[in-house]
């Protein structure tokens, strides 16, 4: 593999790589403000995470011309940095999905008990309504107007 190419794909996996780590750390308080309640955070992270998976995706598509022109043997004769570099971001891709589905186990446990909540209002209202009484006081039958 010629020192360009290997070059510049180091650097493209090594920022792909930072940018996976704060997606964990995003991930991380994306569970907390879950935990805690906080939807608007939790959707503030969420367009966070979307920005850097737009990144990620600039990127590949910036090594994807250097991806398709290596062949096999190109690929075993990857520097040592270099593999030990892809398999930290397999690893850490790894760790961004058991977290992602951590978060949205949470999340599922939440909106339940938001939905139950609502039930409970909507009870609460029909009660309510069915017993409240009327401005105008009841008439009876046997009074006269």
């Amino acid at each position: 593999m010629s020192k360009t190419k290997e070059n510049e794909l180091e650097q493209g996996y090594q920022e792909e790589f930072q940018l996976y780590q704060s997606m964990f750390r995003i991930n991380l308080e994306q569970n907390r403000a879950v935990k805690s309640g906080d939807m608007k955070r939790v959707f503030s992270l969420g367009n966070q995470k979307q920005e850097i998976v737009s990144k990620v995706d600039q990127i590949e598509s910036r090594l994807s011309p250097w991806k398709k022109k290596r062949s096999e043997s190109e690929f075993s004769l990857m520097n040592e940095e270099l593999s030990a570099l892809i398999k930290k971001i397999g690893s850490l891709l790894k760790k961004i999905l058991l977290q992602e589905k951590e978060n949205e186990s949470c999340l599922r446990v939440f909106l339940g008990d938001i939905g139950q909540n609502l039930e409970h209002i909507q009870t609460g209202k029909i009660l309510h309504n069915a017993y409240s009484y009327h401005k105008r006081p009841a008439r009876f039958m046997d009074q006269k107007r």
